[in-house]
């Protein structure tokens, strides 16, 4: 596992929909299994969104699928790496 993976595992930053980091997740899921159950019912043909910004790979889109692949220990994953112009074409609310 690299060391990118591990502080994305940490990351809380810029995160509405949880209240906790993907490594909470996993290590209660017993108690937040409806959480959990969505992790479980990612579907991994589709990429994870990362962009690199401030010196590390952040996720854009796809943490659910990130857990997912972490849990079921997945040499690979799918992702897409986000360039600038893409960032330009995102609708902020």
């Amino acid at each position: 596992m690299s060391l990118s993976i591990i502080l994305i595992l940490n990351d809380k930053e810029g995160t509405d929909d949880w209240k906790m980091t993907p490594r909470e997740l996993i290590q209660d899921r017993e108690v937040e299994t409806d959480h959990y159950k969505r992790v479980l019912q990612s579907n991994l043909e589709y990429p994870i969104h990362v962009y690199f910004f401030k010196g590390s790979w952040k996720i854009l889109d796809g943490v659910h699928r990130f857990t997912r692949a972490f849990v079921e220990k997945k040499d690979t994953v799918f992702v897409y790496k986000a360039k600038e112009s893409d960032l330009q074409k995102i609708n902020r609310c």
